[in-house]
């Protein structure tokens, strides 16, 4: 199958959406299908070194003016099924939904959580010019599929399409001390994952620790939150427990994980948390916001703990940090259990629903009956 994606963020620019895209393109090409890739990220050389084509456009924010080359790049390539990448704002993504969505089989996968109003989201989608009746469309999460589901009901049905890893590619044994305490959280540092909001939680958890026990967290990612973040831990007088490292490679955020005894993950709006299912897949014991897609492979008690605020979450870093038993038994759970978003399972699911994108746009091609083309 020649496939395409569309993506608006792709490496080098690091986060979910972009190791995501860069993951599922590398095993369909090596499960023997013919990939592609289309970005509006400017990119370096090592685009010659993947096992798939990447073509990067000077398109600006909006990427005006790419609808063509979008419809090119289909007949060009002989696309059998295109699959755009989706967040709020996505011009590239959204523009080549529209494009073809009509008339190739087109998957669109959401990766983010748009705001809970039907009226909003529905006028969206007519703002957009999405494709509803022809196009499949698909959500990380359960979380991330809910607003779109409120919004639309039937007139659009929404299917889940998680993100893959490779759990063994994670698995690792905790090698930290015992008299330290160590949370570890991994993400972008943009205000809507809100390592600020846990840089305050820390505060008290380090203001209740039992003395005999020492405080230690590894903040990890970069991003335009990070000064601020800093400054919080120097107020705070946190500068001697938070380490701000910046964006690491898979294998350091391994050997970080290694050390922790919790990860913490603050954001509320989380559509699916794949930093949070590599720590999982670590044997780490995740706390995470209730609301979110973490949810769906952190069961609480099972896979850690989950909180409706912060106030809960400082709690549920306390209850790791002073009950040990609790913390090795959710960390042996995660270790010799595997999640469902195994990449075999995960591939498999993308084999279905392009197929139903294909049949989709089949059923559009099908000419109607003579007797319905008359008018009565």
């Amino acid at each position: 199958m020649r496939i395409l994606h569309v993506t608006d963020c792709f490496l080098p620019r690091l986060g979910g959406i972009e190791m995501h895209v860069n993951d599922l393109a590398t095993r369909q090409a090596a499960a023997g299908h013919d990939v592609a890739v289309l970005t509006r990220t400017s990119g370096t050389d090592s685009d010659d070194q993947r096992p798939f084509a990447v073509e990067r456009l000077s398109c600006g924010p909006l990427a005006l003016g790419t609808r063509g080359r979008v419809q090119d790049l289909r007949t060009e390539l002989g696309i059998d099924v295109v699959h755009a990448h989706l967040s709020v704002a996505s011009p590239l993504a959204w523009t080549a939904v529209r494009a073809v969505g009509g008339t190739t089989p087109t998957l669109a996968t959401v990766h983010s959580v748009v705001p809970d109003v039907p009226a909003l989201v529905r006028s969206g989608v007519v703002l957009t010019g999405f494709p509803s009746s022809s196009a499949t469309f698909t959500a990380v999460s359960e979380a991330a599929a809910a607003p779109w589901r409120r919004a639309m009901g039937e007139r659009m049905p929404v299917h889940i399409l998680p993100n893959g890893i490779d759990p063994e590619e994670w698995a690792c044994r905790h090698v930290g001390p015992d008299n330290v305490f160590t949370v570890v959280s991994v993400g972008r540092f943009a205000r809507r994952k809100r390592q600020r909001s846990l840089v305050a939680t820390l505060a008290r958890v380090r203001a209740e620790l039992p003395a005999s026990q020492r405080l230690r967290a590894v903040i990890v990612g970069d991003g335009d939150q990070m000064h601020a973040v800093r400054d919080d831990a120097r107020r705070l007088g946190l500068a001697d427990v938070i380490e701000l490292p910046g964006a690491l490679t898979r294998d350091q955020i391994k050997t970080v994980l290694a050390q922790a005894d919790t990860f913490a993950a603050p954001a509320t709006l989380e559509s699916f948390g794949i930093a949070a299912l590599e720590a999982r897949c670590a044997g780490v014991p995740v706390v995470a916001m209730r609301q979110g897609g973490t949810g769906e492979f952190v069961r609480d008690d099972r896979e850690g703990l989950l909180v409706r605020n912060d106030d809960e979450m400082a709690d549920a870093l306390l209850r790791l940090a002073t009950d040990r038993p609790l913390r090795h038994r959710i960390a042996e759970h995660n270790r010799s259990t595997l999640p469902d978003m195994a990449w075999p399972a995960v591939l498999a699911r993308h084999e279905v629903l392009y197929q139903r994108a294909v049949s989709r746009i089949d059923r559009e091609r099908v000419p109607r009956r003579l007797g319905s083309m008359i008018s009565t």
